[in-house]
């Protein structure tokens, strides 16, 4: 009898055990190497304020930042962790973001600019350490809200 309780404590414990790795991801993290990215978006000289920035990579998850006053942003992984994963990214400006959302008690804001959604051609190559990019938007288009 006394065997057939170890066997069974043995399978108990087994079971746990890979209940226990399998919650847990065996340790393993799903969270890419990780660098800072930081960087200014411009058009035609100037700063472009309120415009979310997103870096894609080609696997994995986004990362992105809203520009400041002027023009400056830093990415932020989709999981609140600074930076972006090391490697390849596409890059998609939309301006005309408010920003921050409104809380309750804010001001409204006003939309000054019709949004636009500017895919920029050439990727940007995120390398381990500090990274920084100046991203030039090309000229706003005559009589057109999107790029």
């Amino acid at each position: 009898m006394s065997s057939l309780f170890s066997l069974t404590g043995f399978r108990w414990n087994g079971w746990c055990l890979g209940f226990v790795f399998l919650a847990t991801g065996c340790g393993v993290s799903d969270t890419p190497v990780l660098a800072p990215v930081s960087g200014q978006v411009m058009r035609e000289g100037s700063p472009v304020a309120d415009a979310l920035v997103i870096f894609t990579p080609a696997q994995g998850s986004a990362s992105s930042g809203n520009t400041d006053s002027q023009g400056r942003f830093e990415l932020r992984y989709f999981d609140g962790q600074g930076g972006a994963a090391v490697g390849s990214h596409r890059v998609k400006v939309t301006t005309g973001n408010p920003g921050k959302p409104l809380q309750p008690g804010d001001p409204p804001r006003p939309m000054l600019e019709p949004p636009e959604d500017i895919s920029l051609p050439e990727p940007f190559e995120v390398r381990a350490g500090e990274n920084s990019f100046q991203l030039p938007l090309p000229p706003k288009k005559k009589g057109s809200a999107r790029t």
